[in-house]
């Protein structure tokens, strides 16, 4: 017991001490290009992500251009400055060509009254990507955002099998079962079933990513969206998609709202106020997701 416990602390200091690996194997990487998200998705991603375009002021962010550069970013503006700054996306750090196939926004963004309202338009979503764009359903994903989005996932999975949609909820042993506690029927590493829709919450959805992702309760966002934790739940989301969004939430707050189309408007280029921000991304040893490209 006491060798185990040595072991578990020798390699909790080797985890935790420094930027790179025993070998020289960096801790992060840190990527200027990013061959899955579209351009646009991956700005409003970021941009959102750190709230750059929140009136209260950015909730994270980084501030130097050197760092910007490093996740793809030209950078126009003096960031010692509190004047306006405006970093663009060039093409061939998101070589993506949906953005350029498809001229239509890649982003559809709405708000509904009830999440029963948002949740039969998913269904709707769903089912016209997958009868008229040809997306089959395990080319699509469901995302529910939110500090405790079970009550949201159980939900979504009722409203696409009334439609009958065949729909695997990650984490479960099997296909069209509804979210369960019971460890038999688990399958911890389980995302994907062959033609099905896979329904889950952001933590499960990181290093994953779907053609079309539905992003459900952006409300859950909206009501706190001060947190660093609640935005990196958003930028984890967008960034999962490889082509298109459908972005939805119940009751969101004008302030809000209005700053997400404030963001989508803008495209690949992004012009924001530097400002203090709760978190400073630049040179930390422990890089948070939300930098990532």
């Amino acid at each position: 017991r006491d060798r185990v416990v040595a072991c578990n602390e020798k390699l909790s200091k080797v985890l935790t001490r420094g930027t790179s690996y025993r070998g020289g194997i960096a801790k992060n990487e840190v990527m200027k290009v990013c061959y899955r998200t579209p351009g646009p998705i991956l700005v409003a991603a970021h941009a959102l992500g750190m709230g750059l375009m929140r009136p209260e002021g950015m909730v994270a962010g980084l501030t130097d251009k050197e760092s910007w550069g490093k996740i793809g970013y030209t950078v126009e503006g003096d960031m010692r400055s509190r004047g306006p700054i405006t970093i663009t996306r060039p093409p061939e750090h998101s070589p993506n060509l949906i953005a350029r196939l498809d001229p239509s926004p890649l982003i559809d963004f709405r708000t509904h009254t009830s999440r029963n309202e948002e949740l039969a338009a998913l269904t709707r979503n769903v089912r016209h990507a997958l009868e008229v764009e040809g997306l089959g359903l395990d080319r699509q994903l469901v995302i529910c955002l939110g500090r405790y989005p079970d009550r949201t996932i159980e939900a979504a999975f009722a409203a696409l099998r009334r439609e009958g949609l065949d729909v695997y909820v990650a984490g479960n042993l099997r296909g069209n079962v509804p979210p369960t506690q019971n460890w038999r029927e688990k399958n911890p590493n389980g995302f994907r079933l062959p033609g099905h829709l896979t329904v889950t919450n952001v933590t499960r959805a990181k290093g994953n990513e779907a053609d079309m992702v539905h992003i459900v309760g952006l409300d859950e966002v909206a009501a706190q969206e001060g947190s660093v934790t609640m935005r990196n739940q958003l930028f984890v989301a967008l960034s999962r998609s490889r082509g298109w969004i459908h972005l939805s939430g119940t009751g969101v707050p004008a302030s809000f709202r209005e700053e997400v189309e404030a963001v989508l408007r803008s495209g690949e280029s992004i012009t924001f106020t530097m400002s203090r921000a709760k978190r400073n991304l630049t040179d930390q040893d422990d890089e948070p997701e939300v930098v990532l490209a």
